[in-house]
């Protein structure tokens, strides 16, 4: 790489966010984006997104697959086993405390939803509408359950409810189907001149989603093809008794629809920081350097034992209580066995799996990040 491709730590100042404003007292101004600049491969296990703002990321040889558009039936029918991977299983995917009426974006006077009167009634009534395919029924019962009556539920109920709607959300959400009737996603229909990189600001998601979600290359879309763009932004809310990460979308009713969870690290001593962040423009970044505020270690972009993994992505403070404070943000890890543990400077560290999906999911300059107890 260039000279320029090579000094994110000298724009960055300590690149890591695992620093608190008075450990550094010159906070990163001019991070280098992966939109304004190629990243190189990843160093690592994985291949990081290699693209620019006028050449979208393209790194595999496949060509796109056609979009589904399934219809959300009226009446229940007799379930058929969905043959794609996809397909919900029914299964618990997080845990932790449930999240409150307002940690999770309940908006005041917000249209609320009927619901089944007890959790029996709920979970037999959700059981049978997965078995018909009626996923967004589902999950607007599920949703509003979580929403509503978050903080009375059980640890175990509300594992329950996150873990189904997650499971839901592999189809609705995640796969290149399209459920009419689904308020969180519209197909659009690929123009002369279209390139995803400039369409999805549109919707307030990084080209990168539509790419994951579609399961194609954004170099080779063609005229007339159809794809699933969902409506952002996404958002995060992160628990730090739980070391839980919440992804949520906002929904049509004004309050926000819950997505999936990831287990978080988080800084040494309860110094992440409690507070909203929202993420920073011109903040992301592929392939980071950084060198250590404490010791002065120096960690190259393609060094194999630089801590902070591959993706980086600066948060600035959103609120009275963050507005001041400067160099933190969401990164990997090189040691994933700290996950769930206070292991870092002050920042939220995810696994590189996690990590990286939640960079092609978090938009620059409107996706928020809610720091909770």
């Amino acid at each position: 790489r260039g000279p320029a491709e090579l000094s994110v730590h000298a724009a960055m100042g300590a690149s890591d966010a695992d620093i608190s404003d008075h450990a550094r007292p010159n906070p990163p101004s001019e991070a280098v984006s992966t939109s304004a600049r190629p990243a190189p491969l990843a160093r690592r296990e994985q291949a990081a997104p290699v693209g620019s703002s006028a050449q979208p990321l393209a790194s595999r040889n496949q060509v796109p697959a056609p979009l589904a558009v399934e219809p959300e039936p009226k009446q229940p029918t007799r379930h058929v086993p969905d043959p794609t991977p996809s397909a919900p299983t029914l299964r618990v995917t997080s845990s932790g405390t449930a999240p409150s009426a307002d940690a999770t974006g309940t908006t005041a006077g917000a249209s609320r939803q009927p619901q089944p009167a007890d959790a029996a009634e709920t979970h037999k009534q959700v059981m049978a509408l997965i078995a018909a395919n009626r996923l967004v029924e589902a999950r607007t019962i599920l949703n509003t359950l979580l929403i509503e009556k978050g903080r009375t539920l059980a640890p175990g109920r509300a594992q329950w409810v996150r873990g189904q709607l997650a499971s839901i959300n592999q189809t609705l959400i995640w796969s290149p189907k399209v459920v009419r009737g689904d308020p969180l996603v519209e197909v659009h229909t690929v123009a002369p001149g279209d390139l995803l990189v400039r369409v999805a600001p549109r919707y307030k998601v990084p080209y990168q989603l539509i790419e994951q979600v579609n399961r194609v290359n954004a170099r080779r879309i063609r005229v007339g093809q159809k794809l699933k763009f969902i409506k952002g932004p996404f958002h995060a809310v992160i628990y730090k008794s739980a070391y839980r990460m919440d992804l949520f979308l906002d929904g049509p009713d004004g309050r926000r629809v819950y997505v999936t969870s990831f287990p978080v690290g988080l800084g040494e001593g309860d110094s992440t920081p409690v507070g909203s962040w929202i993420v920073a423009r011109g903040r992301k970044t592929v392939n980071p350097d950084w060198r250590n505020p404490r010791t002065g270690k120096y960690f190259a972009a393609d060094d194999p034992k630089n801590p902070i993994g591959e993706y980086w992505i600066g948060l600035k403070g959103a609120d009275e209580s963050t507005q001041d404070l400067a160099g933190y943000g969401l990164h990997g890890t090189i040691e994933p066995e700290t996950i769930g543990t206070e292991s870092s400077m002050g920042c939220v560290r995810l696994r590189p799996g996690h990590i990286k999906t939640i960079f092609n999911t978090l938009a620059e300059g409107h996706s928020t990040v809610l720091i909770v107890p």
